[in-house]
């Protein structure tokens, strides 16, 4: 990985280095709200890492990134003090088996041990586009908790008898207290969710569901407290049923309701 530089993403920078998702958007409404949502979160502790270099105006090399914040803070439906949590980690396109995901996460785990915390832990999904849990596996993580549908709550420790995370309280209890018409919980974390819950929105409006319902989740305890998922930054949720976690495109969303009624 000869031009893998790495760039580290921070409050005094993020507007000159972007944080890279949506990086060509810079005015969409996900990327602006992502962008206010960081003002507090740098001040918590969190960390983004990039892949590549920038040349006067244009970015070049190997992209990816790395997001990660101490465990009390992350944006997951889990209970994660004394860990870094990983929010995301993502290598694009080509630059994608050239050793870039494991220099990030490399960087992750070096900064846990220099600031003392108990290890590193993630929530990882089967059909997502981040690494998913074989990756993980293949650099000394484990599963300590599992749900449907095929997320795993991950962990590299780094300390001994160090007590392990776990799912939340709304992990726990799932998606049965959303209970009439559709409900999307939605966040600022990732850019994309605007997206996702607008489309969602329109396609549940235009197949006459009623009510609509969205669940604004402004911190993180309102996540551990309200998230049905341990993905936590999005979800929908029909008739106390689970649509999605994640981004659906229109086709998705149409097959996700026929099969809540099956």
């Amino acid at each position: 990985m000869t031009n893998a530089e790495i760039v580290d993403v921070n409050a005094t920078n993020v507007d000159q280095t972007t944080f890279f998702c949506l990086q060509s958007k810079p005015k969409s409404p996900g990327y602006l709200r992502k962008r206010k949502w960081l003002e507090k979160r740098f001040a918590e502790g969190l960390r983004i890492r990039m892949l590549g270099r920038r040349d006067k105006k244009r970015w070049s090399g190997e992209r990816g990134f790395i997001e990660y914040i101490p465990g009390e803070y992350a944006w997951r439906g889990v209970q994660a003090t004394d860990y870094l949590f990983v929010h995301c980690l993502w290598v694009v396109g080509k630059s994608r088996g050239k050793g870039g995901a494991r220099k990030l996460l490399d960087v992750c785990l070096s900064d846990a041990k220099t600031g003392g915390f108990a290890g590193v832990a993630t929530v990882t999904a089967e059909n997502g586009f981040a690494a998913g849990r074989a990756f993980y596996e293949h650099f000394g993580f484990h599963a300590v908790a599992e749900c449907d549908p095929r997320i795993a709550l991950m962990v590299r420790p780094l300390k001994k008898r160090a007590k392990p995370p776990a799912f939340s309280a709304g992990v726990l209890r799932g998606p049965s207290r959303y209970k009439s018409g559709l409900t999307i919980l939605r966040s600022d974390q990732c850019p994309y969710i605007d997206d996702a819950a607008r489309i969602i929105q329109g396609e549940a409006e235009s197949r006459g569901i009623d009510p609509i319902k969205v669940v604004e989740l402004k911190s993180a305890a309102a996540i551990r407290r309200r998230s049905p998922t341990p993905y936590g930054v999005f979800a929908t949720v029909l008739d106390g049923r689970l649509l999605s976690y994640r981004y659906l495109t229109p086709q998705e969303f149409e097959k996700a309701v026929d099969r809540t009624k099956r």
